[in-house]
């Protein structure tokens, strides 16, 4: 989100806090052009396909139908955090969870998802997860995910505050990551999460972190192979991440939207 509160600043040329849809659409224009992914979806908006549809219903939803209203940056962080949020609820219930839970085979499934890894590697980090749990099922909340992916979307400073404790020759426990997680992204993780996490990047279940497996892993997952897929469920890239967020609402999210949001398909 800081890469479109830096653009929207570009663009509030009266500095009154608020854009309107013509100096939103150069923010678009300009954070599209500059990433492959942007371009063609910018490219798509031209030429008609479906993805122009949802654009149009964003603007909509923005600026309203005249596109005469006034878009915030507390706007626009209400509509992020709420797609986000039903984003990720369709992705956590996409493993059928059981009271409100689903295993931790499968939150490992979904925090692999995207990872840059073959299938040989994945099976190693999925017998990790059934040699410590078996058939044991405590479960993973939404809850637990939500935190998890807040961790996620502060992937660039959590992997400076652990580089500190490498530099100083310590070893990553579980501890370390909680108080990183809070101290970075003001969230605590439950022991059960933690544990889970461990469970994955513990490469020589040694009780610490593997922490340069574990952050890319992680880094994979911000950008949800957005380099590769056309459609995907968004979290905040390491570049663009309004651009990305954008592009990978067309297609895919067009219903969600329009139901959560109350637009007309």
């Amino acid at each position: 989100m800081r890469h479109f509160e830096i653009a929207f600043k570009m663009f509030d040329l009266n500095g009154d806090g608020e854009v309107d849809f013509k100096e939103f659409d150069k923010v678009r224009d300009v954070i599209l052009s500059s990433t492959s992914v942007g371009a063609r979806h910018r490219d798509r908006l031209v030429t008609g396909n479906v993805a122009g549809g949802v654009g149009d219903a964003l603007v909509e939803h923005f600026f309203g139908a005249d596109k005469k209203g006034k878009l915030t940056v507390d706007m626009f962080r209400s509509f992020h955090r709420l797609l986000r949020t039903e984003l990720l609820w369709l992705e956590f219930n996409r493993f059928d969870p059981e009271d409100s839970r689903i295993s931790e085979r499968d939150f490992a499934k979904m925090v692999l998802s995207y990872a840059d890894m073959n299938d040989q590697q994945r099976k190693k980090y999925m017998k990790r997860v059934k040699r410590e749990y078996g058939d044991r099922k405590e479960g993973i909340s939404f809850e637990d995910v939500q935190a998890f992916t807040e961790l996620v979307e502060n992937i660039s400073d959590v992997e400076m505050a652990l580089s500190m404790y490498m530099a100083a020759g310590a070893s990553i426990t579980p501890g370390d990551l909680k108080q990183v997680a809070q101290a970075v992204a003001g969230i605590d993780l439950q022991d059960s999460l933690v544990t889970m996490i461990f469970t994955l990047f513990d490469e020589n279940m040694d009780g610490s972190l593997s922490h340069r497996e574990f952050i890319r892993a992680m880094k994979s997952r911000t950008t949800r192979g957005l380099e590769k897929l056309t459609c995907s469920l968004p979290l905040q890239s390491k570049n663009t991440g309004f651009a990305k967020l954008i592009n990978s609402c067309y297609g895919c999210t067009v219903k969600v939207i329009q139901d959560q949001l109350g637009l007309k398909p």
